[in-house]
């Protein structure tokens, strides 16, 4: 590393701080760095680097972050989400408008299969979805999305559930891993049911064509074991597919639905737009 670019980035990270934390913050962390000495942040307790960036990180995206006392929060310009530690809430530095901007919610109901905290909850709702099912197996995850739905005064527009969706009715045991919850065998229990069964359910219960957007880690593949009229029941789906593509584009081109590629995040997680014909 050259000096040059030593020096750029020292001063682009200062000016970051200043504009978010403000000259006193900033100067407790020059402290903090020099001598070890840890300091709060509205009750944040900030004793190293991974800390104080999360902090930083969060106040550039959001008016208001800090802890309430009981749970650490973020006001978005969508609403207010909660969660255990600021790292629980940095989801909201996700691109989620431009992962979902293509999903239609406007008067619609969006059935969204891993909500986590409620942040793309409140922005379908305020994208003018008509009413949102949200989906959310994590016992902890689903009470701090219930928290959400409660503080932000929407409990007439989202009926929540403590389970997510597979190919059967089950209970898996899965391992907490951030955002990544689900992906791989742990020790944590989730109630799951049956993906067709389910979309049969909303159906009945909503009467007319509705959208889904899946972040699941991995269940969506459980489409997969769904028959072409009830997969159809569903005007629009986007997905979030952690693995190859070629099983869930194969499916749903076979059932009647073109298929669109919003954006590839890694190696092997792709966002993908599917619309009924």
């Amino acid at each position: 590393m050259s000096l040059t670019y030593w020096l750029k980035k020292k001063v682009s990270g200062t000016i970051f701080t200043l504009k978010t934390m403000g000259p006193y913050y900033l100067f407790r962390e020059i402290i903090r760095r020099l001598f070890g000495i840890p300091y709060s942040y509205r009750g944040i307790k900030i004793n190293n680097i991974e800390t104080f960036r999360l902090v930083s990180g969060l106040l550039y995206l959001s008016n208001d972050f800090g802890y309430d006392g009981h749970d650490y929060f973020i006001k978005t310009k969508y609403g207010i989400i909660y969660g255990k530690g600021p790292k629980d809430l940095y989801v909201v530095a996700e691109d989620l408008e431009g992962d979902y901007s293509s999903l239609n919610v406007r008067n619609n109901a969006v059935i969204d299969v891993g909500a986590y905290h409620g942040e793309t909850t409140l922005m379908f709702l305020s994208w003018g979805a008509r009413m949102v099912y949200a989906y959310e197996p994590v016992p902890e995850f689903y009470n701090y999305l219930i928290k959400a739905i409660k503080v932000n005064g929407v409990e007439d527009k989202v009926k929540a559930f403590n389970y997510g969706w597979w190919i059967d009715d089950s209970v898996l045991k899965v391992r907490m891993d951030f955002t990544c919850t689900g992906s791989s065998p742990g020790d944590i229990e989730i109630r799951v049911v049956d993906s067709a069964k389910e979309l049969l359910k909303i159906s009945r219960e909503i009467g007319y064509d509705f959208v889904v957007k899946m972040d699941c880690e991995g269940c969506e593949y459980s489409l997969l074991t769904v028959p072409c009229d009830v997969l159809r029941l569903a005007a629009q789906y986007v997905i979030e597919i952690h693995g190859a593509l070629t099983p869930l584009i194969d499916k749903f081109t076979k059932c009647g639905f073109r298929y669109e590629v919003i954006k590839q995040l890694e190696k092997y997680l792709w966002i993908i737009n599917f619309t009924k014909y």
